[in-house]
């Protein structure tokens, strides 16, 4: 019951964040659906997916499809991507340390595009930043889904002094 109202939650929010967006009618659901039977493995976790995937409405059971869709990786394989990666992604981090301006908090995102539910590249940022008038208020700015060439990305970059290579360069 407990993992039903958290999948039914998880449901809703999805519905919410990607009522713009529609399933891909070009992919096969049929075979979408065997390739995820294949990823679940043993079967109660099939017959389980299988449950919920045959009761539920039409819009569900496409993000039952989208979300068994999505890329995973085991606790070894990310394991092994650190390591062996471990360079790069410390000059990542520190690259990004040296953009943020001080005093501020940024989350950002790069979403790729998804065949599935036919959705373009984008990028999710939240800006947090401390109040000029009032150092004990912090504040947010968030945008989601904003096109790489939109203006409220180029306002929320303008907001950090980043430019339009800030995002591009590696």
């Amino acid at each position: 019951m407990k993992r039903f109202l958290t999948l039914t939650t998880i449901i809703s929010l999805f519905a919410l964040c990607v009522s713009a967006q529609r399933f891909n009618p070009a992919i096969n659901k049929d075979s979408l659906l065997q390739t995820i039977f294949k990823k679940l493995g043993t079967e109660d976790r099939i017959k389980e997916f299988k449950s919920h995937y045959n009761s539920a409405d039409e819009k569900t059971k496409e993000f039952l499809l989208f979300m068994g869709s999505l890329p995973s990786s085991s606790r070894k394989e990310l394991i092994a991507n650190i390591d062996s990666n471990y360079t790069k992604i410390q000059n990542q981090i520190d690259t990004y340390k040296k953009l943020v301006p001080k005093g501020y908090l940024v989350y950002i995102e790069f979403q790729p595009d998804n065949n599935v539910i036919s959705t373009q590249p984008s990028v999710d940022m939240r800006i947090q930043y401390y109040n000029a008038d009032n150092f004990n208020s912090l504040e947010t700015d968030q945008q989601w889904n904003m096109g790489y060439d939109s203006a409220e990305l180029k306002r929320m970059c303008s907001r950090l002094n980043w430019t339009d290579e800030t995002l591009k360069d590696d």
